[in-house]
């Protein structure tokens, strides 16, 4: 741990936990969210707390032991083990990702002879997101990866940030061709048994304590059915199941070195590579990287349709925090806990927003439009100096509440800030083509194309 003089030094997990939990409860019956669990850890010290119903068909509390989706935390899994991989001499991050899996094409094939495991980990494979239908089984990797050929190129590799998780679906695959097994039994074997991560998973029994899916409908907590998840193919991009108290025992495998990463490992991880739209923000190998208080706090959401999930790490304090839920509208409790962990622990407040600008409505009618996403369309409507943003729910995501319109506005040229509603905070910027059209919209990480 550091000085005696940081903030952190001096509390406990005890010192925090109630507070969080106050927290986390208030912002759960505001939102209409079932059930949740969150940890907190500092130094050797671990609280967790289980709220709520864990499924609103049974009425079941959640426990400690209770499964929640964890989604794109999975993507930490992956790149972490790639990185050990890469530190062991097994892969070449940097070397095109055909020289281990052959059958990865894209649309256009020059860039996909171009595009390594770095660029996939990275979000900056510069393809836009494809998806089809992958049949389950053991070669489910190999026919996602190779469908991808399909897949649009955006920019040149490396130079755009899109988060894409398809690229970590190809990054699994790599894992398979290089460990010569599943991509599941890689991860298991490699970090979630040495970790004692046993309570970790990609699939479930029909008896498992699971956390039900849900979302808000007539302003209540309701069932969401997804159906058919998606079987194997999505698995390195999003398939993991877990407990807060796993996710608070890979957190601490980042505070400093273990048997399982040694400190160039970990280094590998976190060390910024790419800046992000947002200020003071960037992505690592593994983690989206955040500076609080002039230290580093590595962090990752997860979002599946129905459930929301975020786990931070401030290695520098050995402090972490998991925070999952079992509803579509979770990210409220997560702002909530997470403010709360930076505010009485680290000292600090809630960052403000840029000075904004007012376009004129002619400056502003080349943004209108509406930009296709993979889980949800935004429409771009210009008002009062500014931009009105209304969410389109689209797939497995429409059963997600619909949010009101949010209003951003510029603080520089093409780069736009929320400054109400679900958009508050959040940054996005426009991106053109060769002749200065406006052609993309990137908002929360991801690249929208314009629909024509």
């Amino acid at each position: 741990m550091t000085g005696a003089n940081t903030l952190s030094a001096v509390l406990q997990a005890r010192d925090l936990v109630e507070e969080l939990e106050s927290a986390a409860t208030a912002r759960m019956a505001a939102d209409r969210l079932p059930g949740a669990q969150l940890g907190i850890a500092i130094g050797d010290d671990e609280e967790i707390r289980s709220l709520g119903t864990s499924d609103l068909r049974t009425n079941r509390p959640t426990d400690d032991d209770t499964l929640f989706r964890i989604a794109s935390i999975t993507k930490v899994f992956t790149a972490a083990l790639l990185a050990r991989l890469h530190r062991a001499g097994r892969v070449d991050l940097d070397v095109p990702v055909r020289h281990y899996v052959p059958e990865f094409d894209l649309a256009d094939h020059e860039a996909a002879r171009l595009v390594t495991t770095r660029h996939l980990l990275l979000h900056t494979g510069g393809f836009a997101v494809y998806q089809e239908l992958v049949p389950n089984g053991p070669d489910a990797l190999s026919i996602g990866t190779r469908g991808q050929v399909h897949a649009q190129q955006i920019a040149p590799p490396g130079e755009l940030f899109d988060y894409n998780g398809i690229g970590y679906m190809v990054a699994g695959r790599v894992i398979e061709v290089v460990t010569g097994t599943s991509y599941e039994h890689a991860v298991r074997t490699a970090l979630l048994g040495p970790l004692g991560m046993s309570r970790t998973r990609f699939a479930t029994e029909p008896d498992d304590n699971v956390a039900g899916d849900h979302t808000v409908r007539e302003d209540a907590a309701a069932m969401m059915e997804l159906g058919d998840y998606g079987g194997r193919w999505p698995l390195p991009s999003g398939g993991l199941l877990s407990t807060a108290t796993d996710m608070l025992r890979f957190a601490r495998s980042q505070f400093a070195e273990t048997s399982v990463f040694d400190a160039e490992t970990l280094a590998l991880m976190s060390l910024p590579e790419v800046d992000l739209p947002d200020p003071g923000q960037s992505k690592a190998l593994a983690w989206f990287v955040r500076d609080v208080g002039g230290d580093r706090m590595l962090l990752h959401l997860g979002g599946a349709p129905s459930q929301q999930s975020l786990l931070a790490v401030i290695p520098a304090r050995q402090m972490a925090v998991a925070v999952l839920t079992n509803s579509a509208v979770g990210a409220g409790v997560h702002a909530a806990v997470l403010a709360r962990v930076l505010e009485r622990a680290v000292g600090v407040g809630e960052s403000s927003a840029p000075r904004t600008i007012e376009l004129g409505s002619d400056a502003l009618a080349e943004y209108e439009g509406r930009f296709d996403g993979i889980e949800s369309d935004l429409v771009v409507i210009p008002s009062d100096g500014g931009l009105v943003l209304q969410v389109e729910n689209r797939g497995v995501y429409k059963g997600r509440p619909t949010p009101p319109p949010a209003l951003a506005r510029f603080w520089k040229p093409d780069r736009a800030v929320g400054v109400d509603g679900w958009a508050k905070g959040q940054y996005g910027d426009f991106l053109r083509d060769r002749e200065g059209r406006v052609k993309y919209f990137r908002w929360g990480g991801r690249v929208r194309r314009r629909a024509t």
